[in-house]
């Protein structure tokens, strides 16, 4: 009897072991190789704002790994697991999986690779790419939902001081969305002139309100350091009496077209000294809003 179980027990180990090879074999044979020799691969970078940074380098590296430790100005980290290492930064950017859903994805040739990169093999001529990839799909609905927001509080602002001549909250609204939502605002900005179109229709002021917001919210961005009220209340002042001459653009082109340039300076003159007045009242009044309002505004989305 005791010999009957010793010998299934060695049977049992003599197939196990047998079974062990057999995959060890298997894996030699189908595991990803490398080709050998000097070989030229670039590797780009796509991080979480849709930047782009390239490489590109010669290597001998046989796997993914190994080229991006010889990789200039080329950081990284993570852990290792089971498959070696996984990545969690890159070049000072971390896709963290548990707060974000972010992760960073592996692309060579355009295509999603199937390996980490410390099996990824390096062929040469291959293009390597890491792209920020985030799954979190609330993401997309707060920017829209914010944008929307933004257009409404522009749109609602201006009809409910229509009445005032060149009194508006416009100006202060953008500069207030650029510091604290930085160049996103432009889209609020072309939400609410297409809006203005729709309303009001299709003019030379509509065509000047293309630019002079942007040209407003990209000054805002430039200074975006700037912290003191009294700064934002004269560029604020600044852009309503530049306002006029600004929107003198349209005219002194459509001027121009038609007859000649001396034509456009005057067409585009004319409309600017005729409106001079109220670009004093548009200047007084953005510096009056923008002294009481900027404090507590900036406050209150300091906090969102």
């Amino acid at each position: 009897m005791m010999f009957k179980q010793n010998k299934t027990l060695l049977t049992a180990a003599i197939v196990l072991f047998i079974a062990v090879l057999a995959f060890f074999g298997a894996y030699q044979i189908f595991a990803p190789t490398a080709a050998d020799g000097a070989k030229a691969i670039s590797i780009e970078v796509v991080d979480h704002n849709q930047e782009r940074t390239s490489y590109s380098i010669r290597t001998d590296a046989e796997y993914l790994i190994d080229a991006m430790k010889e990789t200039p100005k080329f950081t990284f980290s993570g852990y290792e697991g089971p498959y070696g290492l996984t990545l969690t930064a890159i070049n000072g950017i971390t896709a963290d999986w548990e707060k974000d859903n972010a992760y960073w994805c592996i692309y060579v040739n355009d295509e999603m690779s199937n390996y980490g990169v410390s099996s990824q093999p390096v062929n040469d001529g291959d293009t390597f790419r890491f792209e920020y990839t985030s799954l979190d799909a609330n993401a997309n609905v707060r920017e829209l939902t914010r944008l929307g927001l933004m257009i409404a509080v522009i749109e609602v602002s201006k009809l409910a001081l229509n009445h005032l001549p060149n009194i508006e909250l416009v100006s202060f609204w953008i500069i207030l969305f650029t510091l604290t939502f930085g160049l996103h605002t432009i889209y609020a900005i072309y939400g609410f002139v297409l809006i203005e179109g729709l309303l009001y229709g299709i003019h030379f002021w509509w065509a000047a309100y293309l630019y002079v917001w942007t040209i407003l919210a990209l000054c805002t961005w430039l200074f975006r350091k700037q912290q003191a009220v009294w700064f934002w209340c004269i560029l604020s002042a600044i852009f309503g009496l530049c306002f006029g001459a600004l929107c003198a653009v349209p005219y002194f082109i459509t001027g121009a077209l038609s007859g000649g340039l001396y034509n456009g300076f005057l067409a585009g003159f004319s409309w600017w000294i005729a409106g001079i007045p109220y670009d004093f009242l548009h200047c007084v009044g953005n510096f009056c809003t923008m002294l009481v309002l900027y404090k507590p505004i900036r406050n209150m989305m300091q906090r969102l």
